[in-house]
C-alpha cells in the first residue's frame, strides 16, 4: 500500500506550558515519532512519503498537490491535544481535495490525544482509524487487512475503528521492545532545516534512546512507566547512521 505522513503546522496556544518566546525560538525538531511509524511502514513492505510541512513552511494546498502525484492509499497524521483542531482542519481539508480528484484513501492518526481521548478522536467523520499504543504491531497489522479487504479489524491490536455506528477499541496485548524498532526514517526528512537554539553545526537532530521511566516523581504524567531502553549497540548503529547517511554534526 501507499501510505503518506503529513507533520501540519501548528500554532502557540494560550495556556500552552511554553512561553510564546520559548515556542517561537526553541527550535524546529524533526517529527520524530511520525518518522519511527513511516520506518516501521516501510519495513512491512509498504511504500512511505513524509511530507514535514511545518518546517517546510507548507500550506494546505501545496500539501494536498503533492498528495496527489502519490495517490495515497492512506494518510497518516499525529494529533496531540494541543494540535487537535488545527490537525482536523488539515486532514478535512487534504481528504476533501483527495475524494475530488478521485482519490480514495484512508485517514490514520495516531499521538497521545488518542491514548486519552480515542473514542473522542475518532468521533468525527474525516478519521478513519486511530492507532492508541506504538505502531510496531498495530500499523503493518492495519495495512495488510486492508490490503485483504478487509472489513472486520477487531484483530488489529491498539486500534480504534468505526464498525458502522460504533467507535472500537481494540486490546494491545503484545508487549513492546523498543529495541527491535527499526531507526526513524530520516531519509524522508529536510535534516538541513533543524535546529535548536544553541545549534552550531548542521546537519541537527534528536533522537530517543529509552521508553518509560521507573521513577515515580509526583510532578511527572510518565512516572512509574515501564522502562524500555535500546541497547547500547543499537544507539550507537543509529548514531552512526544518522552521521554516515544523513550528515548529522549535532
Amino acid at each position: 500500500m501507499r501510505i503518506a505522513f503529513v507533520f501540519n503546522p501548528f500554532t502557540y496556544k494560550v495556556h500552552e506550558e511554553n512561553l510564546r518566546v520559548v515556542q517561537r525560538y526553541f527550535g524546529l525538531f524533526p517529527p520524530l515519532s511520525m518518522s519511527w511509524v513511516a520506518s516501521i511502514a516501510r519495513k512491512a513492505g509498504h511504500e512511505v512519503i513524509l511530507i514535514d510541512a511545518r518546517t517546510l513552511r507548507l500550506t494546505m494546498p501545496e500539501v494536498a498537490e503533492a498528495l496527489k502525484k502519490f495517490r495515497p492509499d492512506v494518510v497518516g497524521a499525529m494529533m496531540t491535544t494541543y494540535m487537535f483542531p488545527e490537525t482536523l482542519g488539515w486532514l478535512r481539508y487534504l481528504r476533501g481535495e483527495l475524494r475530488a480528484s478521485g482519490i480514495k484513501c484512508r485517514v490514520l492518526v495516531g499521538g497521545y490525544n488518542l491514548r486519552v481521548y480515542p473514542k473522542e478522536s475518532l468521533s468525527h467523520p474525516e478519521i478513519d482509524f486511530g492507532c492508541v499504543e506504538h505502531a510496531y504491531f498495530t500499523v503493518p497489522a492495519l495495512l495488510a487487512a486492508l490490503e485483504r479487504g478487509e472489513t472486520d479489524l477487531s484483530g488489529v491490536p491498539g486500534l480504534v475503528w468505526k464498525r458502522g455506528a460504533e467507535i472500537v477499541v481494540n486490546p494491545h496485548p503484545q508487549k513492546i521492545d523498543f529495541d527491535l524498532f527499526p531507526n526513524p526514517a530520516r531519509d524522508l526528512l529536510p535534516n538541513d532545516l533543524y535546529a535548536e537554539f544553541p545549534t552550531r553545526r548542521k546537519n541537527f537532530t534528536v533522537m530517543v534512546t529509552s521508553l518509560g521511566c521507573p521513577f515515580k516523581c509526583a510532578f511527572c504524567e510518565a512516572g512509574g512507566c515501564d522502562y524500555n531502553p535500546r541497547s547500547p549497540a543499537t544507539v550507537v548503529a543509529e548514531m552512526k547512521e544518522c552521521y554516515d547517511r544523513h550528515g548529522v554534526r549535532e
